[in-house]
Parts: structure tokens; C-alpha cells; sequence
């Protein structure tokens, strides 16, 4: 089965801004292209327009043309999906003082969206968290999702 549906977490926007051409920029563009291009359906959340409006004034205007250009979609945060990230955060697989990355992975969930791009190799792109946040999931009745960089799906 194809992936069609992408979480973007904001650490992938916000590589897309780095002055310096790098390999992540690349491949960071590219499955925002992809989604551009409507290859791919691309999805951010309120928690991800709440990030950006903490950047400076130039940065948050640059991002807000990202997600633009990129025809990424906004879904809803929910009391459903600030339970389950609480679990995540419960349960130790995200500490409670990154509840963002937390809410980022509940609302994805909820919203029925399978696979998380990001590149926050420290909270989010991890093996264990990956298993932890699908052993909730299965418990709460939700599907596994992937967790991945852009790399992988572009």
C-alpha cells in the first residue's frame, strides 16, 4: 500500500529555512514538493501553527509561505488526542517537558494520518519511541504509525 498521507512536523519546515544547501534541506524540500505537487497529502496542526507564531516576525512570514506553497493541510487538536499524547508522556516515551512533540504525534494519530515526517532525532525519530507510542496506540485502539525523516519518503 502507498503512503499517501504525511504528518509534516515543524522541525521538517523549519530545515527548509536554513541558509546553507545541506542533504536534509534537500530531502526536506522534496516531500514538500511532492506534496506540492499533490503526490503526497500533506497535514500540520494547530501545534504546529502555534510553534511558528512563537518565531521572529521574518521567520514565522517564510514558514507560513512554506506551508503555503507546500498545500499543507491543518487538523484539529483534540481533547481525544491531549489524552493520548498524556499517555505518551505516562508512559515515559516522551518526557513531559517536550509535550509539543507529544501533542505532534496524538494529533497525527487521531486524525487517522499513518506516518510522521520529522527530524527530531532526539523526542520523535526513534526506534523506541516509535514502538512505545504504537504499543499506546494498539492499547487505546489506533492503528501503529511510522515515524520517519523525509529521507524515507522522498
Amino acid at each position: 500500500m502507498a503512503v499517501r498521507k504525511v504528518y509534516v512536523e515543524s522541525s521538517v519546515l523549519g530545515v527548509t529555512l536554513h541558509p546553507a544547501p545541506s542533504p536534509r534541506r534537500r530531502a526536506a524540500r522534496a516531500l514538500l514538493r511532492r506534496m506540492q505537487q499533490r503526490e503526497l497529502e500533506g497535514y500540520i496542526s494547530r501545534v504546529t501553527l502555534e510553534e511558528m507564531e512563537k518565531a521572529p516576525t521574518h521567520t514565522f512570514l517564510r514558514l507560513q509561505r512554506v506551508v503555503r506553497q507546500a498545500r499543507l493541510k491543518v487538523v484539529a487538536a483534540s481533547d481525544e488526542s491531549n489524552a493520548i499524547a498524556q499517555l505518551y508522556i505516562d508512559g515515559g516515551i516522551i518526557p513531559s517537558n517536550y509535550d509539543n512533540d507529544a501533542r505532534h504525534i496524538a494529533v497525527a494519530v487521531v486524525n487517522h494520518i499513518p506516518v510522521i515526517a520529522s527530524y527530531n532525532l532526539r523526542h520523535i525519530v526513534r526506534a523506541e519511541v516509535m514502538t512505545g507510542v504504537n504499543e499506546v496506540n494498539m492499547e487505546q485502539g489506533y492503528p501503529p504509525i511510522v515515524i520517519c525523516t523525509p529521507e524515507a519518503l522522498v
